[in-house]
């Protein structure tokens, strides 16, 4: 590789390591928002955001988390997954 190629994968990789950090950081900051949120259906059905899998960082170090609603008559629950979908702009920098 060349000196150009080899400092452009080590930029490329800085990058992605600032977005990945703000992305984590507002990922944990909405699922923590989230939780304990009480939530009514058009049918009347209310239920309240629980955790069902904490932030984490996937194989590619983006983050994601699980909630569910659960019911408060009992009819069951509801299951989301909220991911990082992309990105833009300079992360970090003015």
């Amino acid at each position: 590789m060349t000196g150009y190629a080899e400092k452009l994968q080590k930029d490329l990789g800085d990058l992605s390591a600032r977005v990945n950090a703000s992305a984590m950081d507002a990922l944990q900051n909405l699922f923590d928002r989230l939780l304990g949120t009480n939530v009514v259906l058009e049918d009347g059905r209310v239920g309240t955001i629980k955790a069902l899998r904490e932030p984490e960082r996937g194989p590619h170090g983006n983050p994601s988390a699980s909630i569910k609603i659960m019911f408060y008559d009992g009819s069951g629950h509801l299951e989301f997954t909220i991911s990082q979908s992309g990105w833009g702009g300079r992360h970090g920098r003015p």
